[in-house]
C-alpha cells in the first residue's frame, strides 16, 4: 500500500466519522480533522439545556447548578421487526419509557426517539404491556403493526404521549376481554386500525378513555364488530369516555346491522365523548 493510498485511506476514515459524530447530534467543528475528533466525539449527547426543554432528552445522573441540566439526548434504533417475540408475560413494561424527574419543584418527563418502523412479527398473546412507548418521539409517519396478535390482556398507555406516530394496525385481533385504560391518549396518531376485530366481551373495551385529546385522528372503524358483551364498550361513567377530547375526530363507522346494539350502549348520545363526530352505519 503505497504513502498515498493511506493517507487517503485515513481522510476517508476521519470523514466518515464525522459523517457519523453529525448523525448522533455532535457539535460540529468549523475544521473537521483529526485533531478536532476527539473534542467532537465528547460533545455527543452531552448538552446544556434550558429546563422547559428538558422533556427532549433523557436525563443521566443530572445536577442542577446555575440553573442549568446536564442531560443526554437517547435514540432508541429498532431494526423493524421483532422477529423471535411470540408471547410477552412481564419484563416489557415501560421499555422505551424514560423516568420522570423533577427540577425546581416541577416534573419532566423526558422525550426518547424511537427509529424506524416497528413490527412485531409473531407476537401472538401479550399478558402485560403497559407504557412501553409511553412519552417517546417516532420518526415521522412511523408505523407499528401487530399482524399476529390474538390475545391481549394490557395495553396499559402503551402509546400515550406518543409523537409522530401516524399508523397502529392489530391485524389479527379478533376479540378484545380488557379494558385499553388510555393506550393513546394524547398521542399523535392518526390511523388505529382493528380490521378483524368481531368481539368486545365482558370487560373489554375502550371506555377508559383509550383515545382521550388524539387530536390528529379523523376517523376510526370497526368494519366486522358483530358482537358487544357490555354496555359500556366506548364509556362508563368514573372511566371515561373513548374518544373525549379527539376534536378532530368527524366519523365512527360501524356495520349496519350493529346499529341497534350501538344506539344501546352507554355514551352513543355524544358519540361516546367525540362532540364533533358522526357514527355511520355501513353496509
Amino acid at each position: 500500500m503505497s504513502i498515498t493510498t493511506e493517507i487517503q485511506r485515513l481522510q476517508n476514515c476521519v470523514s466518515n466519522a464525522y459523517t457519523v459524530c453529525n448523525n448522533k447530534g455532535a457539535t460540529m467543528p468549523v475544521t473537521q480533522n483529526s485533531d478536532a475528533l476527539p473534542t467532537t466525539i465528547q460533545s455527543i449527547n452531552a448538552v446544556f439545556i434550558e429546563p422547559d426543554e428538558v422533556a427532549k432528552y433523557k436525563l443521566e445522573g443530572y445536577s442542577a447548578q446555575n440553573n442549568e441540566i446536564t442531560a443526554r439526548a437517547t435514540d432508541v434504533i429498532l431494526n423493524g421487526k421483532f422477529e423471535d417475540i411470540d408471547e410477552i408475560k412481564t419484563g416489557f413494561d415501560g421499555a422505551f419509557r424514560t423516568t420522570i424527574v423533577t427540577y425546581n419543584n416541577v416534573e419532566y418527563l423526558p422525550r426518547r426517539k424511537v427509529h424506524g418502523n416497528i413490527t412485531f412479527t409473531k407476537l401472538k398473546k401479550v399478558s402485560a404491556m403497559r407504557e412501553v412507548f409511553y412519552c417517546c418521539e417516532f420518526d415521522q409517519n412511523s408505523v407499528v403493526s401487530f399482524p399476529a396478535l390474538t390475545v391481549c390482556n394490557s395495553f396499559y398507555e402503551t402509546f400515550r404521549k406518543t409523537k409522530n406516530l401516524h399508523t397502529v394496525s392489530f391485524g389479527a385481533l379478533e376479540t378484545m376481554t380488557v379494558d385499553w385504560y388510555q393506550t393513546f391518549r394524547e398521542s399523535d396518531v392518526v390511523n388505529v386500525l382493528f380490521p378483524v376485530l368481531t368481539t368486545i366481551d365482558t370487560n373489554g373495551g375502550f371506555w377508559c378513555s383509550s383515545f382521550v385529546d388524539c387530536k390528529n385522528i379523523t376517523t376510526i372503524s370497526f368494519p366486522i364488530l358483530t358482537t358487544i358483551n357490555t354496555s359500556y364498550a366506548f364509556y362508563k361513567t368514573g372511566y371515561g369516555s373513548a374518544f373525549a377530547g379527539c376534536t378532530n375526530l368527524t366519523a365512527i363507522h360501524f356495520k349496519a346491522s350493529m346499529q341497534s346494539v350501538i344506539e344501546s350502549l352507554d355514551g352513543y348520545s355524544s358519540a361516546f365523548g367525540a362532540t364533533n363526530a358522526t357514527i355511520y352505519f355501513d353496509l
